[in-house]
C-alpha cells in the first residue's frame, strides 16, 4: 500500500510540475514587467504627505490625550500650470486650496454621504439555422408577377409615379441611398452573425454636505518636475478634532479664556527668504497652522503666495496684495466652511461573440466631481508678520514669486477691537488752546519650498 501511495504521489507530482513551473515562469515575467513600469510611474499623488504621517506615527483616526478622536486626511490638488508658465506660483497656491478642499471632502464623506447605485446587466444568446425567408416590399412588387397589360389603372399609375420620381432624383442622392442601404445591409448581416452579447452598465451618484469649522494643515508639500509632464501637485496633511472646533468658537465669540494662559513656548522659526533652503520652505508652506507662542497664547499663521507678473513696483505690490487676500481667505475657511460635494461615476462594457468564434469588446468609464465651498467671517486683529519676494527655486520658472505670512492672536484681536472702538468715538479736544503738539521723525526708518509648524503638544483645548 505504501509503495502504491508513493507511486501515485510521484506520478501526480510529475504530471503537475510542468504546470507549476510554467506558472512560476509567467509570474517572474510579469514581476519583471511590473518592476519596469513601476520605475517609470510617478507614484501615488500625495505620497510625500503620507510618508510624513507615517513618520509621525499618525493614523487616520486615533485617540488623543483628552480621550477625544483626532482625524487626519491627506488631500491633493493639481498644479494645472506648466512649470514654465508665468502663472505657476498662482496655480501652486490654487493647488494648495484644492488639496485642503480634498481633505475636507474626505471628512464630509466620513461624516455622511448619500449614495445611489443603479446597475443594468443584459445577456442575449441566439441560435440561427437555415435560410431566412425573403421579404417582398410592396413598392417593388406592384406587378406581383403579372404582365403590364394585366395591371389595373391604379397600379399602372403607381408604376408611372415611381418611374417619374426616378428621373427627377439626381444620381448623388441615389448613390447616397444605395450607400445607406449597403451599410444597413452590412449591419444586418453582422447582426445575423452574432451568437451572444453581454453588457453591463452602472451609474453611481453620491452627495455629501457638511458645515465644518477648525480644520488645520499640519504639513504641506508640493512636487513639480518638468521632465514628468503635467504631474505637479500640492499635498497637505489636514487634521481635525473637537478641540479645534472649540478654538474656532472662542475666536468667533471672543471668549479667549481657553486660548490664553498657557505655558509659553518659543515660536517656530520663520524661514529666511535670503537662502535657497529657506525660500524653498516658504513657497512650500500652505494653509493655516497654530501653536502656543512665547506669551502663552494661541497664535495662528496663514501662508500664501502669488506670481509676480512683471518687473515693476505695480506688479510686485499686486502680487503681495493677492497673496494676503488668499491668506486671509484661508483663515476664514478655518473658521467656517460650507461644503457641498456631488460625485457621479458611470461604467459601461459590452462583449459580443460571433458565429466564427471571434469577439468584440467595448468599454467606457467616466467620473465627474463637483465640489463647492463657501466661507464668510469677519477677521479682527490679523497682521502681516512677513512678506517675501524673489526668484522661484525652479530653474525653468522665470517669474518671481511673492508671499506673505499672516498672524492672529487673542491679544492682537483685543487690541484691534479697542482701536476700532476708539476710532468710533466722537472727536474731543485733547489739548488746551494755543498748546502745540510736537511730532518726532524717525530718521533711521528705511525700506531696503514642504513645511510643518507647531506641535501636537500645543493642542490641549
Amino acid at each position: 500500500m505504501d509503495k502504491l501511495f508513493t507511486f501515485i504521489f510521484i506520478f501526480a507530482f510529475g504530471f503537475l510540475s510542468p504546470v507549476i513551473l510554467a506558472q512560476e515562469e509567467s509570474n517572474d515575467m510579469a514581476a519583471a514587467a511590473w518592476g519596469e513600469k513601476k520605475k517609470n510611474s510617478s507614484g501615488t499623488p500625495g505620497k510625500e504627505c503620507t510618508a510624513f504621517m507615517e513618520s509621525k506615527g499618525w493614523s487616520a483616526q486615533m485617540p488623543n490625550k483628552r480621550g477625544e478622536m483626532d482625524y487626519y486626511f491627506v488631500g491633493t490638488g493639481s498644479i494645472q500650470a506648466p512649470v514654465t508658465s508665468a502663472n505657476f506660483a498662482n496655480s501652486t497656491q490654487n493647488g494648495a486650496t484644492k488639496a485642503l478642499n480634498d481633505a475636507k471632502a474626505q471628512f464630509a464623506r466620513f461624516l455622511s454621504q448619500e449614495v445611489i447605485s443603479e446597475t443594468t446587466q443584459t445577456l442575449v444568446d441566439a441560435v440561427r439555422d437555415g435560410v431566412p425567408p425573403e421579404t417582398v416590399l410592396g413598392e417593388e412588387a406592384i406587378s406581383e408577377g403579372r404582365d403590364y397589360e394585366e395591371l389595373s389603372s391604379v397600379e399602372k399609375m403607381k408604376l408611372l409615379v415611381h418611374q417619374q420620381l426616378d428621373k427627377l432624383i439626381d444620381q448623388e442622392t441615389k448613390d447616397g441611398v444605395a450607400a445607406d442601404n449597403a451599410a444597413r445591409q452590412e449591419m444586418a448581416n453582422k447582426i445575423q452573425d452574432i451568437t451572444s452579447q453581454e453588457s453591463f452598465e452602472q451609474t453611481i451618484t453620491a452627495q455629501s454636505t457638511a458645515e465644518m469649522r477648525g480644520m488645520l494643515v499640519k504639513y504641506g508639500h508640493y512636487t513639480a518636475d518638468a521632465s514628468k509632464g503635467n504631474n505637479s501637485y500640492v499635498c497637505v496633511v489636514a487634521k481635525w478634532n473637537p478641540g479645534y472646533a472649540r478654538v474656532v468658537d472662542a475666536m468667533i465669540t471672543k471668549d479667549f479664556s481657553i486660548l490664553e494662559g498657557k505655558r509659553g513656548k518659543r515660536s517656530p522659526a520663520i524661514p529666511s527668504d535670503q537662502t535657497f533652503e529657506g525660500f524653498s520652505q516658504l513657497i512650500g508652506s500652505f494653509g493655516t497652522y497654530y501653536f502656543i507662542n512665547e506669551n502663552g497664547e494661541l497664535e495662528l499663521w496663514s501662508f500664501a503666495q502669488s506670481a509676480v507678473s512683471g518687473n515693476n513696483i505695480q506688479a510686485k505690490r499686486a502680487a503681495i496684495g493677492r497673496a494676503e487676500t488668499k491668506a486671509r481667505a484661508q483663515i476664514s475657511e478655518f473658521l467656517n466652511t460650507s461644503l457641498d460635494l456631488k460625485e457621479k461615476s458611470k461604467d459601461f462594457e459590452s462583449t459580443t461573440n460571433f458565429a466564427d468564434e471571434s469577439s468584440d469588446y467595448y468599454g467606457e468609464s467616466a467620473y465627474e466631481q463637483r465640489l463647492a465651498t463657501a466661507s464668510r467671517s469677519t477677521l479682527t486683529g490679523v497682521t502681516r508678520i512677513k512678506e517675501y519676494l524673489g526668484p522661484h527655486v525652479l530653474p525653468s520658472q522665470k517669474n518671481e514669486v511673492a508671499g506673505v505670512i499672516l498672524s492672529w492672536t487673542p491679544s492682537g484681536d483685543r487690541s484691534a477691537t479697542t482701536a476700532s472702538k476708539q476710532l468710533a468715538d466722537k472727536p474731543t479736544a485733547s489739548t488746551k488752546k494755543n498748546e502745540s503738539v510736537g511730532f518726532e521723525s524717525d530718521a533711521d526708518d528705511a525700506v531696503s519650498s514642504g513645511a510643518s509648524y507647531g506641535d501636537d503638544e500645543d493642542e490641549d483645548f
